[in-house]
């Protein structure tokens, strides 16, 4: 994994090393080791990012009870130059790809999104891509 020296705690509590995220593919495989801890099942993980640097600068895991209160949360953690990486870790079937991503979208208001991605065990995809090539519906294989 690629760190980039050490910064704050000051958005939420998370580890210490700044993480660049290279991927989204990246980001699946070692999301256990940036947030220092392994989701449930329907928790969503709020990773904070820098925009220009691409690095992890907070993360928020919520469960599906706080969902209610995401778009509070984002404010709380937004910052100047903040993008936000919403991952959702589902037993279900990703068969309605687009509701799941219009949920999100609804729910996080005016905040800039940079993806929304389900983890369903070894798999993940993208509710904000559509584009079958890339993110086909069963979701692509956690390499």
């Amino acid at each position: 994994m690629r760190e980039r020296g050490n910064m704050s705690n000051t958005i939420t509590d998370m580890p210490t090393k700044a993480y660049k995220l290279e991927s989204p593919n990246y980001l699946v495989k070692n999301i256990n080791e940036i947030i220092g801890t392994k989701p449930d099942n329907e928790s969503v993980v709020i990773i904070a990012t820098d925009i220009e640097d691409n690095l992890v600068i907070g993360c928020k895991i919520i469960t599906s009870f706080e969902m209610y209160n995401l778009n509070n949360i984002l404010n709380d953690m937004n910052g100047d130059n903040t993008g936000f990486v919403l991952c959702h870790f589902t037993r279900k079937s990703n068969s309605h790809k687009e509701s799941g991503a219009q949920l999100f979208v609804d729910i996080c208001d005016s905040h800039f999104i940079r993806d929304i991605i389900y983890i369903n065990g070894n798999r993940w995809g993208s509710y904000i891509c559509l584009d079958e090539t890339c993110c086909p519906i069963r979701g692509k294989v956690i390499e």
